[in-house]
């Protein structure tokens, strides 16, 4: 049967996968670890509104950043405390693990005699204590000190974060109610600014139609230029749509027609990026950086339209972005890419 990789030999079938792997890996490991964080807050009970909702951000950033660093240090006085308990067991203990030490390093200059005549008499032990040798050697040297501090910097890290999540007495995050008039105007600013990008935007439109037609300028360019900021400003237009709602908890009727234009605009912006993205993808044809890139468009675009929605409607829209984004993740990973990627980049041709 046809395995999708019909254009290609075994060899390069793999290769494809195994590039595909590398340059997802980043995000793959950045989506795990923040999934692997926030699945932990919700473990503990310790999300801001007892759910997954628009604060999820926000509690992801605290079990990144805030409890790792703020119980830093905790490891070591975990260790000290388990180190204190040990020696409680009362003087006999203490005396009998005394001895033996004594004992073990009462052994050493023999030890050392033994281990030189075992490794004259075989080969093989001879091998396997220079390999231990070699490898304490390693510890103890420059590298090996680096990458030891490397490790305890981590652990001292993870433990922090899980001794944050686990014991920290969960606290009622009071919400603190901004002016308005001073959130009203400062979502004027970007809705203004981007009114005005839209305007210019449009008017560019068939000039730049105009020279790919001409060939004065390339696709790929008219497509790329611009995509990446557009992203950024998508998910920085998440961030003030999610900040004024928590500083705004119950918005008036101007305030929910401005959070509604704010996010209208960023649909247009994840339309225009998308769109950029189709001309590609129509041009060059499809690969897995730009069938990721497109779902991740997508799930966005789904996740605005829902906050707009959360607006004038109470439901928790978030929570039901972040479902569908996970399953059409999965059913996207678990379906046969090559196969499909393929068979589009053929119909193209």
């Amino acid at each position: 049967m046809d395995s999708g990789c019909a254009p290609l030999s075994g060899s390069l079938c793999v290769l494809q996968y195994g590039n595909a792997l590398y340059l997802a890996a980043p995000g793959m490991f950045l989506f795990l670890s923040c999934g692997a964080v926030y699945w932990l807050a919700a473990l503990a009970g310790k999300q801001t509104n007892g759910c997954l909702d628009s604060r999820a951000p926000a509690d992801l950033g605290r079990g990144l950043f805030y409890l790792p660093f703020a119980y830093f240090g905790r490891l070591w006085a975990a260790l000290a405390s388990l180190l204190g308990r040990l020696t409680r067991t009362g003087k006999t203990h203490v005396e009998q693990f005394r001895q033996a030490v004594f004992g073990v390093l009462l052994s050493i200059p023999v030890l050392c005699v033994v281990l030189v005549l075992l490794t004259r008499a075989d080969a093989g032990f001879a091998r396997a204590v220079d390999g231990l040798l070699s490898g304490f050697s390693g510890v103890f040297s420059f590298s090996g000190w680096i990458t030891l501090v490397l490790v305890t910097l981590i652990a001292m890290y993870l433990f922090g974060m899980f001794y944050g999540t686990f014991h920290e007495s969960r606290k009622v995050v009071k919400r603190i109610r901004m002016p308005q008039i001073a959130l009203g105007s400062f979502l004027l600013v970007f809705v203004a600014v981007y009114l005005v990008f839209f305007i210019i935007k449009l008017m560019a439109v068939p000039v730049s139609l105009e020279q790919i037609a001409r060939g004065d300028l390339l696709t790929s360019s008219y497509a790329r230029d611009g995509f990446f900021e557009l992203c950024a400003i998508s998910m920085i237009n998440f961030g003030i749509f999610s900040a004024v709602k928590w500083y705004s908890p119950d918005p008036g009727l101007a305030m929910k027609g401005t959070l509604s234009v704010l996010g209208l605009q960023t649909l247009a912006f994840i339309c225009l990026a998308f769109s950029k993205m189709g001309l590609y993808i129509h041009t060059y044809g499809l690969t897995f950086k730009r069938v990721f890139t497109s779902w991740f468009m997508g799930v966005l675009f789904l996740t605005f339209l829902l906050m707009i929605a959360e607006l004038w409607k109470r439901f928790n829209g978030v929570r039901i972005a972040v479902m569908t984004g996970a399953v059409t993740f999965l059913l996207l990973a678990y379906s046969n890419m090559p196969a499909w990627m393929a068979a589009w980049n053929s119909s193209l041709h």
